[in-house]
């Protein structure tokens, strides 16, 4: 869970298309406490304690079936891989976050099919 200013919500909004591809729900989970691994002190939730948190959901016509697996396009899965490094996560979260194969570029998937 991540605290935004309003300011940063809409810009994350905006960079993931301004509702096009997804809805926005207010749920509650539950917080329990916690110690950043950066060495950084921040404040624990009380064990059980609920917040309400702000959760990105694919629209229900953009969402691929159940049984199928998507990669992350290369340039997202750089920047989970680099926030993960930058907040210092645990390093076997990281390494298999850097395990998680791209999604092949549109380009290279044309390539692909037509050479079938």
């Amino acid at each position: 869970v991540w605290e935004f200013s309003l300011e940063d919500f809409l810009t994350l909004w905006r960079g993931e298309g301004s509702g096009k591809h997804y809805d926005t729900q207010l749920v509650d989970v539950r917080a329990g406490p916690y110690k950043c691994t950066n060495g950084q002190a921040a404040a624990a939730a009380e064990e059980d304690e609920s917040i309400p948190v702000v959760i990105f959901r694919t629209r229900a016509h953009k969402r691929a079936p159940s049984t199928t697996t998507l990669a992350p396009s290369e340039r997202y899965l750089k920047i989970v891989v680099e926030g993960a490094a930058a907040a210092q996560l645990d390093g076997g979260y990281q390494a298999r976050l850097r395990a998680i194969a791209a999604a092949p570029k549109p380009g290279q998937l044309a390539c692909a099919l037509y050479q079938m």
